[in-house]
């Protein structure tokens, strides 16, 4: 009599089940450490990612205060012609924002000064303007620490910002 492979599969039911058992748990068990790798890399993309958009939003705002600090007249008019660094003291490096800290800077040249009059603005009987435009380079930096000893997550943030002065 010959034996076919049904018989002999059939022949022991309860060996064929732990197998399958096994089998199932091992896959659950793959599946599992699977869904636990996937979980920490999406968490390490979303902390780097908000991490960023913090860095962005510290910088922007260290622009906001130069351009606050032009708004006010903290700023003295440099005196020599190439673009110098014209930071009033009241803007410190290094100040501590939430978790990071900003360095706000503000550049100024005599060659960013245009003495023709902003448009639909009155002018003299001579034909010329009592108003003046500068222009200001803010510079807006901010460094936020990363955990570990990967350095620091930095971002700088340029402005260009006009005044209208008398």
């Amino acid at each position: 009599m010959k034996r076919t492979a049904t018989d002999l599969l059939m022949r022991d039911e309860k060996g064929l089940a732990i197998v399958l058992a096994l089998m199932l748990v091992t896959l659950l068990a793959c599946f599992g450490m699977w869904l636990m790798l996937e979980t920490r890399s999406g968490f390490k993309i979303t902390s780097a990612n908000q991490r960023m958009e913090e860095n962005f939003h510290q910088a922007e705002g260290a622009c906001w205060l130069s351009i606050r600090a032009i708004d006010t007249n903290l700023i003295e008019l440099p005196t020599t012609t190439p673009i110098s660094e014209v930071t009033p003291a009241s803007l410190t490096p290094n100040q501590a924002l939430g978790s990071g800290k900003i360095t706000p800077k503000i550049y100024s040249a005599r060659d960013f000064y245009n003495t023709t009059p902003p448009p639909g603005w009155m002018m003299n009987w001579q034909g010329g303007s009592g108003y003046y435009r500068s222009h200001y380079l803010t510079r807006g930096q901010s460094d936020i620490a990363m955990p570990s000893t990967k350095g620091n997550s930095q971002s700088v943030l340029y402005n260009l910002a006009e005044k209208v002065s008398r």
